[in-house]
C-alpha cells in the first residue's frame, strides 16, 4: 500500500563527508531531510520506491533496478571511500514490470550498485533502525503528461502491494552559476508555489526546454510523483527552501 510520498533533494552536498566544513550552512534542509527520515521510521515503511534523476535513465523506457541488496557508490562525485548497503526488493520489481509493461515501455535493470543520487538520498534517510529495502526507478525521457501518467499508472500497482511503501523523489531545483543566482531562486519560487497550490500545470505543461536552462533535476521525477497523487487527497507542506551555492534545495511532504 502507498501510504507516504515526499520529495527531498539529491545533491551530495548535504553529506559532511562532501561538504565538510561547510555543511553547516545546509542546516535547515537536513533539519528537514531528518524530519522526513523521521516519518519513514514512525509509519513503518518496509519498502521505498525511489523515483531517481540519475542512474540508468533510458530515453524511451522506464528501468526498475532489480537486486537483493544495493550498494551505496558516490564513485561519480569522486567519493570512492563512502560504502554501505540496503536491502533491495526484487519481487516489488518484478511485480512492477510485470503489471506495467502491457501498456509501458518499462525493464528490468539488473545491478547492485546505486547511482549517486539514490546514494545520497538513502544515506540521509537511514534511521539508525531504519528495515526499509530500496527500489530505484529511473524515468523515461517523455514528456511531462507521459511521466505523470505513468505516475499514476505506478500508483495503482503499489495500491494493493501487500507491504507499506512510500514513494520518493529526489531531485534539486534550480542549479544556477554565480551571475544568475537570483533568476534561479525566482524560478523556484514559483515552481515551489505551483507544488504548494497543486497547479501541476505549471510543470506538466511548461516543455523541458524550458527548465532546463535552470538544469532542474527535480522536474521529471516530481511529474511522476505527482501522477502517483492524482486521485489522492492530499495537502503539499514545504518544509524547507534553501538556495545554496547556487543550487536550489527543497524538501516537500504530501500529505494524505
Amino acid at each position: 500500500m502507498l501510504i507516504y510520498s515526499p520529495h527531498i533533494p539529491h545533491s551530495p552536498a548535504l553529506l559532511r563527508n562532501i561538504s565538510r566544513s561547510k555543511i553547516a550552512i545546509f542546516r535547515k534542509t537536513k533539519n528537514a531531510i531528518a524530519e522526513i527520515a523521521d516519518d519513514v521510521y514512525a509509519r513503518k515503511i518496509e519498502s521505498i520506491v525511489f523515483i531517481t534523476p540519475a542512474g540508468r535513465g533510458l530515453a524511451k523506457s522506464f528501468a526498475v533496478q532489480v537486486a537483493r541488496r544495493h550498494k551505496i557508490n558516490l564513485g561519480a562525485i569522486g567519493d570512492f571511500h563512502t560504502a554501505g548497503e540496503v536491502p533491495g526488493n526484487p519481487a516489488l520489481a518484478h511485480g512492477l514490470v510485470d503489471k506495467l509493461c502491457l501498456n509501458w515501455p518499462i525493464k528490468s535493470a539488473a545491478g547492485e550498485e546505486l547511482d549517486a543520487a539514490t546514494s545520497a538520498g538513502i544515506l540521509q534517510l537511514r534511521h539508525k533502525d531504519s528495515v526499509w529495502s530500496a527500489l530505484p526507478v529511473n524515468y523515461a525521457l517523455l514528456p511531462a503528461r507521459e511521466l505523470y501518467n505513468f505516475g499514476a499508472a505506478l500508483r495503482d500497482v503499489l495500491e494493493v502491494e501487500k507491504t507499506r511503501v512510500a514513494l520518493i523523489s529526489l531531485g534539486d531545483l534550480s542549479r544556477t552559476k554565480e551571475p544568475h543566482h537570483a533568476q534561479g531562486a525566482a524560478y523556484d519560487e514559483e515552481l515551489i508555489n505551483a507544488l504548494k497550490d497543486k497547479k501541476t500545470d505549471f510543470i506538466l505543461d511548461t516543455h523541458f526546454t524550458q527548465a532546463d536552462p535552470f538544469h532542474v533535476g527535480a522536474w521529471r521525477p516530481l511529474a511522476v510523483v505527482l501522477g502517483a497523487l492524482s486521485e489522492i487527497n492530499y495537502q503539499t507542506e514545504i518544509l524547507s527552501y534553501q538556495q545554496r551555492l547556487g543550487v536550489g534545495m527543497a524538501v516537500v511532504r504530501f500529505v494524505f
